[in-house]
């Protein structure tokens, strides 16, 4: 259970620090631009966490 609480902290976390990264983004670059990105690394991160095992340490990096 605590594991768990710690993820969705975590979690949280990003979410919030990256709303604010990428829309101080959006307004430099353009939003096609960073919408982009995003489905890149959106993309690259999918088939890493597909190819390598989940645990705790993964998780969080």
């Amino acid at each position: 259970m605590k594991v768990a609480a710690n993820a969705v902290a975590m979690i949280s976390l990003f979410n919030t620090g990256g709303r604010l990264i990428w829309d101080t983004l959006s307004d430099k670059l353009g939003r096609i631009r960073v919408v982009t990105m995003m489905f890149i690394i959106t993309a690259i991160s999918m088939i890493t966490m597909s190819l390598v095992a989940l645990k705790y340490v993964t998780l969080l990096a």
